[in-house]
C-alpha cells in the first residue's frame, strides 16, 4: 500500500536482510520532536497546537485507507520536523497493522521490551486482540502530555511493567496534574478515557483546544484559569511587531541576530539565533514554528533577516558593528554599541532563547 501524505514520511523503497527490513525514507532536517524540544524553549502553546494539527491530519488519512492502518508506535520519537518549514510528519511504520489485525506475541513484546514506548501502550492491549484506531489516539494523547509538560508519562513508575499495568487500572500519570492550561488538560484526557469513548482522529481535529479561540464549557473551578489563557492565546494571533538586531565583532565572521516580537498587549519577546550554520528559510523557520507566525509575517521576518545579513556582512572588516531594522521602515540602520545593548537589556526579561 502506498502512503502519500503532507504529514507522512515518504517511504521510497526497502532493503531486505536476513534479520532485519530497512526503509529508505525522505530526510527530516531536524530530527524527531523529542531531540527538537530538548533542543528549544517553547514560549507558549502555539507550535504544540500546530503539530497536533498535522499529526491528526496524518493519522486520520491512515484510518481513512482501504483498508485502513494503524500506527501502532506513536510516540514523539517517531514525529518528525523540519525546522525550515515547521512540517510534522509521522513516520516508522515497523509496527503498523490493518484495522482488526490481532497483536502477534512477537509485536507485542517488543512494545512491552521498548522501556518509553511501554509507557505510550494504550491499557486495552494485549497479546491476541484486534487492533484499533483507538490505540493510536491514546499514545498521541500522551505524546500531547510529554510536549505539554516535557515529562515522560508514568516517569514516576520505575519498572516498565508497572506503567501499563497502572493504565490497565484506570490510573492516570502524574504528570497530568501539572498541565496548567485547563483546555489543554481536557483535550489529554480525551485521549485517555476508555476506547469505546475516545475521539477519532477527525473529532479531535474540532476540540478547542485547537480552535483559534476558546468556547467549550468549563467549570467554574477553571473558570478563572481560562480567563487568564484567553488573551495570551488572542494576543497571538493579532498582528504584531518585529525588530531585528544584529551584531558582528572584531573575532568572529558569525552573525547574531536578534529578533525581537512586540505583541498588542506591549508583551515581547526574543530569540537570539546565529548564521553560523543554518540559512535565513532555517532560522526563520525555528522561529515561525515557535512562535507560531502566520505565512506573511513569515515572509516579512526573511525579509527583515535577509537586509540585515547583507548589511552586516557589507560591513567593514576588522570592527565590531551593531545594526537594527524594524518592520515600520524595513531600512538597516547602523546603531552605536551603547544603544544597542541598552535595547537589548529592555527585551531582556521577557526573553525566550533559540540559540543554535
Amino acid at each position: 500500500m502506498s502512503l502519500e501524505h503532507a504529514n507522512i514520511i515518504k517511504c521510497f523503497g526497502l532493503l531486505a536482510g536476513s534479520e532485519k527490513i530497512q526503509f529508505i525514507t525522505e530526510i527530516s532536517t531536524s530530527g524527531n520532536l523529542l531531540d527538537y524540544l530538548q533542543k528549544h524553549v517553547l514560549s507558549n502553546n502555539t507550535a504544540i497546537k500546530n503539530w497536533c494539527r498535522q499529526i491528526l491530519e496524518g493519522l486520520d488519512y491512515l484510518y481513512t485507507r482501504n483498508p485502513p492502518v494503524i500506527h501502532r508506535d506513536v510516540n514523539l520519537e517517531n514525529m518528525f520536523i523540519s525546522g525550515d518549514t515547521g512540517i510534522v510528519k509521522l513516520g516508522n511504520f515497523s509496527l503498523a497493522m490493518h484495522l482488526g489485525e490481532k497483536y502477534s506475541r512477537h509485536k507485542f513484546e517488543y512494545c512491552r521490551r521498548t522501556y518509553d514506548a511501554s509507557k505510550f501502550i494504550a491499557p486495552e492491549v494485549k497479546e491476541g486482540e484486534e487492533c484499533s484506531t483507538a490505540i493510536d489516539i491514546y499514545s498521541f494523547g500522551m505524546c500531547v502530555l510529554q510536549m505539554v509538560t516535557l515529562e515522560v508519562p508514568y516517569s514516576e513508575v520505575f519498572n516498565k511493567h508497572n506503567a501499563h499495568k497502572q493504565a490497565r487500572k484506570g490510573v492516570m500519570p502524574d504528570a497530568l496534574e501539572r498541565v496548567a492550561d485547563p483546555v489543554a488538560k481536557q483535550f489529554i484526557e480525551r485521549c485517555l478515557v476508555p476506547a469505546y469513548e475516545r475521539p477519532t482522529a477527525n473529532e479531535l481535529l474540532d476540540d478547542p483546544f485547537l480552535s483559534q479561540t476558546i468556547s467549550s464549557p468549563v467549570s467554574n473551578q477553571n473558570l478563572a484559569d481560562c480567563l487568564q489563557v484567553v488573551p495570551g492565546q488572542v494576543d497571538r494571533l493579532l498582528p504584531k511587531r518585529f525588530k531585528l538586531r544584529g551584531e558582528i565583532t572584531k573575532t568572529s565572521t558569525d552573525i547574531s541576530l536578534t529578533v525581537c516580537i512586540y505583541y498588542t498587549s506591549s508583551e515581547s519577546v526574543t530569540n537570539t539565533v546565529y548564521s553560523r550554520h543554518d540559512t535565513v528559510e532555517q532560522l526563520v523557520g525555528r522561529i515561525a514554528t515557535e512562535h507560531g507566525l502566520s505565512d506573511e509575517e513569515l515572509i516579512l521576518v526573511h525579509e527583515l533577516m535577509e537586509k540585515m545579513i547583507i548589511a552586516v556582512r557589507d560591513s567593514k572588516p576588522g570592527l565590531e558593528h551593531y545594526f537594527e531594522i524594524t518592520c515600520k521602515n524595513r531600512k538597516v540602520i547602523e546603531v552605536g554599541q551603547v544603544d544597542w545593548f541598552r535595547a537589548c537589556l529592555s527585551g531582556q526579561a521577557s526573553s525566550s532563547g533559540a540559540n543554535q
